[in-house]
Order: C-alpha cells, then sequence, then structure tokens
C-alpha cells in the first residue's frame, strides 16, 4: 500500500473533468478504447462511471491466468478504490499522459497486490 501511496503521491485527482459531449464516454462496460490501450489522457476525459468500468476490466485483465513453464496460477490485483485513486493521482501529472494503465497497474499490483477473489 506504501508503494502506490508513495507512487501516486505526486498529483492529485480532479474528479470535476467531463468527457466532450458525444463522444460516448461512459456507456457501460464497453466504453472507451481497448484494456490494453487505455492510457492517462482517456482516464482524464472519462466520466467516473467509465472509470470504475475500466479499473474492473484491468482488474480482470490482470488478475487472469498465468501460465508458462513451470509456472500456473493468477495475477496479482489492487484493490477497485485503490487502483481508481492511484489512477486518479498519477494520471494527474502531464508527463503521464501516454501511459498504458494496464501497465501501470501491473507493476503497482506486483509491489502490494493480492491474488484475486473468484
Amino acid at each position: 500500500m506504501a508503494v502506490v501511496a508513495a507512487i501516486a503521491a505526486a498529483g492529485c485527482g480532479d474528479d470535476s473533468r467531463q468527457p466532450p459531449q458525444g463522444t460516448g464516454v461512459g456507456v457501460g462496460l464497453t466504453a472507451g478504447p481497448p484494456v490494453k490501450l487505455f492510457t492517462c489522457q482517456d482516464w482524464n476525459d472519462s466520466d467516473p462511471q467509465t472509470r470504475f468500468s475500466t479499473v474492473a476490466r484491468i482488474r480482470d485483465y490482470t488478475g487472469g491466468p498465468v501460465t508458462g513453464r513451470g509456472t500456473n496460477g493468477q495475477g496479482t490485483v489492487l484493490d477497485d478504490e485503490q487502483a481508481y485513486e492511484f489512477f486518479d493521482q498519477y494520471c494527474d501529472q502531464r508527463l503521464a499522459s501516454h501511459f498504458l494503465l494496464y501497465r501501470l497497474y501491473s507493476r503497482a499490483a506486483g509491489f502490494v497486490g493480492q491474488a484475486p477473489d473468484n
């Protein structure tokens, strides 16, 4: 938890941002770009519903099966509220606009994550 807090401490979120009218952002679980392409800029341009949906999609992606030679299990995940706050603070930094959220999430979950609930 301290690692996520330390990583995210550099910025503060602003929930007042709204996506431009007519973008289709915020409509169900399929809103926005594919989870592997969702960037901090997409996060900043999204409404809270799309953000929560994105956190869930990334959790499901990252916490999925991990297989390979000598490996069999599931990836580690963050608490959804913790991940939302992490993205909100991290993506507030101008330099992070093109960072991929699933990559940020995977690294943070590697330090402070836990096995997904089934």
